[in-house]
This record gives C-alpha cells, structure tokens and sequence, in this order.
C-alpha cells in the first residue's frame, strides 16, 4: 500500500513505456524547477479510459513529492515527446490535513488563513 493517493496522468497511446515516462518526469522537475521527487512506484491502467488511451499511475514517497507534483506548474507540457492530460489531481491525504473547530461561519477566510 502506498502513503499517498497516485497522481494520474492519461496518454492517447498505448504505446508507452511507463518506466521512461517516469524518469523522464523526475528529471523534468529537477533540472527545471530543483526538486528532487521521489517515486516509490507507478504502473499502468486502463480503467476509465476509452479503448486507444492509458492511465500511468504515479506513487509519490513523500510530501515533499506530493505537494511538488500537486502544483500543475511542476509538470512538463510531454513525456517521451507525447502530449497527456491529468483528469484529476488526487485528494489530500488525511496525514496533511488541518482540521479546526470552532471557526465562525462569518470569518474572513483570507485573514483567516493568513494568520494561521
């Protein structure tokens, strides 16, 4: 089981080595923005594709990665030379979450946040 919900991202093409498109995506992310993101393991999927598409499943190991890959400015426009789309971004996790009780329905959200 892995720590985190899977970051997926869905090709046109089956023909996709999903291995390369994964290193191809951390070496993105360190050379242009300095991130060093760790996979702890991706594969394929074809649920909730149309019949010419697939889906690689992306594990991230840490926050750190989650929140790297959660910002949509992290990505690159292609993998292996192929456009993709990302369907969804993956729910935060509980273990990230910040819950707090007893805030006034007539706060300032802006402030709100802000000040915590």
């Amino acid at each position: 089981r892995y720590p985190f919900s899977p970051f997926i991202i869905r090709f046109s093409t089956r023909l996709i080595q999903e291995q390369k498109a994964a290193e191809e995506l951390c070496k993105f992310v360190k050379d242009n923005k300095q991130i060093d993101l760790e996979l702890c393991g991706f594969r394929k999927s074809t649920s909730e594709c149309l019949s010419n598409e697939f889906a690689l499943l992306l594990f991230v190991k840490t926050s750190y990665s989650f929140f790297a890959l959660y910002d949509e400015n992290n990505w690159p426009q292609s993998l292996l030379g192929l456009a993709f789309s990302q369907p969804y971004a993956p729910s935060i996790p509980p273990q990230l979450s910040l819950l707090v009780k007893n805030v006034s329905l007539t706060v300032d959200f802006a402030h709100f946040t802000n000040e915590v």
